[in-house]
């Protein structure tokens, strides 16, 4: 397992960047072929002497050892180990349970050993999952496949839509609450722990852009969902309307 680095050139731009890849050496037959296990993106930072500790490290995560201390790890490189191996690691549960359940050998029971049971980089589901759940219900991502976002940018809008259910704050907070503390991630397989800033700015002004269509479309899934009936109310508000001009005047004097 080891670190590479590739040259890409923009078709759009025509200009010349590196992308980073997480490879591993794998034997088929009599030829060994590198495969891809993740894509590290354009922003990858760790300094190239740390890559090989990165690679071991996070190699030793997937085998269940504890940490390397022939040499020491920087926080930035533990961080992005920790990352890595929970995005391999529910990759392979959710692969091997495809698996189970395409051979019909699904076990019923895990055997677990709970004093090595070691709880790493916590994360909350709930309100994630039940917002992803109504989200998906509604048909909202759909929708937003249909208003031209790509992948990235329905993942950003999922994160602050849900953020704001969740955890109600600003896009900075959101964007922390996504890095640290919500597992929104998992669930849609988006890692936003690398998600720049920006793009939950951005986001948020794609929602704004069309908010005519989407509140359409929600109002829509939401009568069809529990059959309402469109209807009109009329508030009279004229007393309330001279009650507070007299608490006004009375201020006044």
């Amino acid at each position: 397992m080891f670190i590479r680095r590739t040259i890409t050139n923009s078709k759009k731009t025509e200009q010349v960047y590196y992308t980073y890849r997480l490879v591993e050496g794998v034997r088929i037959g009599s030829v060994v072929k590198q495969v891809t296990l993740l894509n590290l993106g354009s922003h990858f930072d760790i300094a190239q002497s740390d890559w090989a500790l990165l690679a071991s490290r996070i190699d030793a995560l997937l085998r269940g050892q504890a940490a390397l201390q022939l040499q020491s790890v920087s926080e930035a490189a533990e961080a992005m180990a920790q990352r890595c191996g929970a995005q391999l690691i529910a990759r392979s549960a959710t692969s091997d349970a495809a698996l189970s359940k395409a051979s019909g050998k699904a076990d019923r029971f895990q055997e677990v050993d709970v004093d090595s049971i070691e709880m790493v980089r916590p994360r909350s589901v709930g309100v994630e999952h039940a917002g992803l759940s109504a989200i998906q219900a509604s048909g909202l991502q759909d929708k937003l496949t249909e208003l031209g976002l790509n992948r990235p940018q329905i993942a950003a809008a999922l994160g602050n839509i849900i953020g704001r259910m969740a955890h109600p704050g600003s896009e900075l907070s959101t964007h922390a609450w996504l890095q640290r503390r919500s597992g929104l991630g998992e669930l849609i397989d988006f890692d936003f722990e690398s998600m720049d800033l920006n793009r939950l700015y951005r986001s948020s002004d794609a929602l704004y852009k069309h908010r005519d269509a989407l509140q359409e479309h929600l109002f829509g899934a939401a009568r069809t969902a529990f059959g309402f009936v469109e209807s009109i109310t009329l508030y009279d508000l004229t007393s309330i309307a001279v009650t507070i001009a007299r608490k006004c005047s009375k201020a006044t004097r």
